[in-house]
């Protein structure tokens, strides 16, 4: 069975209207000819049509070239594989035996599939996304992505870009690329540490004393914090795929401590990043904010949006608390200073941005754009310098005024 597609390099006559000859495959479809997709939906329909006909008592699902069948009885998933076979034998396709694998979500299911000899798996990659096929919380799919990210840091430092063009890149492609199908998934603590000191170093904008959070989520929109976009992304995907009625009452059931709901499940997952913001949810799976309750389907996105961004600069502050120069950060309107900050310059935006991200700032560095300036720190007679300071710490220090290191400029 073959398919016509386009080629190259050939004469053809001007009456077939194409500027190469026709190059035709006797087995599966060209890569990188249109028809292609024509040819390929046309086999996933085949594909659905044959399982269905020769195995009424599955589901097939497909996208492209991934092939999925899905079974209530373990025990028949043998016969699924041939008959899958007997049909890529049909149109002389073959298939990839490594990519071929079982999963069961019950412990009678895995051992009906060990006994048969099958590749069974615990976890798997589908559409590059990470999928979580038992209660064990894995996310080797989604950590190799954000890895695979590390590079993009060191050319976006180098880039001659502005800055503005450097958020916009971190947004629309850094992001999506290394957190792709985070929805369904959870990282810890340090994974957005290691991401949020990336995309400092990618800004240049990582100096001592620089809060990596206060730059990425209330200097800038809180989607260029990772964690932010992640928020924003799990409840968008909600709004879009989820079932109203089902996800709230699930998540009434979380809230509740039922143990019947899995704790990686992707409603558990949703909950999870409700709570981290420090938002509440009631028997009834509405959410409660500082404002009101509310349904996370009932509202706009836009008023969502809203109710976040309200409640990211308590989020922050309660991280940046340790330090005396963020005292206050909750009541602040990120906003307003954003807005503020559009106003200036190229030069003094880049200035400000280091005075409101907490950098540190000592006489050393002052001396050479402030008149009548000196090094000599203003309560000792010594160098003033980040060393100097973080050395007033210690038991042998001797500047009086050890609160630069504690509390920042």
């Amino acid at each position: 069975m073959g398919w016509c597609t386009f080629s190259y390099g050939s004469e053809v006559p001007p009456q077939c209207g194409s500027l190469t000859a026709p190059a035709f495959s006797n087995c599966g479809l060209p890569e990188g000819c249109a028809l292609s997709c024509v040819g390929m939906m046309v086999v996933d329909i085949l594909f659905h049509m044959w399982m269905t006909h020769f195995f009424p008592l599955c589901q097939p699902l497909s996208y492209v070239d991934d092939w999925q069948v899905l079974l209530t009885n373990p025990a028949l998933m043998g016969s699924v594989f041939q008959c899958v076979e007997n049909f890529t034998g049909s149109l002389d396709l073959l298939l990839d035996q490594r990519k071929k694998i079982t999963w069961s979500v019950c412990r009678d299911g895995r051992q009906s599939l060990r006994a048969q000899d099958l590749h069974l798996a615990s976890n798997c990659r589908n559409l590059g996304a990470h999928v979580q096929l038992t209660r064990q919380h894995t996310n080797a799919s989604l950590m190799e992505r954000v890895v695979g990210i590390a590079p993009m840091w060191t050319k976006l430092r180098l880039s001659a870009s502005g800055y503005a063009q450097k958020t916009r890149a971190i947004r629309c492609s850094a992001w999506p690329r290394a957190l792709h199908g985070v929805a369904a998934v959870t990282l810890s603590s340090q994974t957005f540490a290691t991401l949020r000191s990336g995309a400092m170093k990618g800004l240049r904008a990582e100096a001592s004393g620089a809060n990596p959070m206060v730059q990425l989520g209330l200097i800038e929109a809180l989607d260029l914090d990772p964690l932010g976009w992640i928020i924003l992304q799990t409840f968008r995907l909600t709004r879009d795929c989820g079932t109203p009625d089902r996800v709230e009452q699930v998540l009434a059931d979380i809230v509740a401590g039922e143990t019947a709901v899995p704790p990686n499940s992707i409603t558990h997952t949703l909950c999870t990043r409700i709570q981290t913001l420090g938002w509440h949810i009631d028997g009834r799976g509405c959410i409660h904010d500082m404002l009101c309750p509310f349904s996370l389907f009932g509202i706009s996105f836009a008023e969502l949006l809203y109710r976040v961004a309200l409640q990211w600069p308590h989020f922050v502050a309660s991280h940046t608390a340790h330090r005396q120069c963020f005292q206050g950060l909750a009541e602040s309107d990120p906003l307003d200073t954003r807005v503020w900050l559009n106003k200036l310059d190229v030069a003094d935006q880049a200035l400000f941005r280091k005075v409101l991200n907490g950098t540190h700032i000592t006489q050393d560095g002052k001396v050479h754009c402030q008149e009548a300036s000196s090094d000599i720190c203003p309560f000792c007679q010594c160098t003033d310098s980040r060393y100097h300071s973080l050395g007033s710490l210690l038991p042998s220090g001797i500047c009086p005024n050890p609160s630069f290191v504690q509390g920042g400029p």
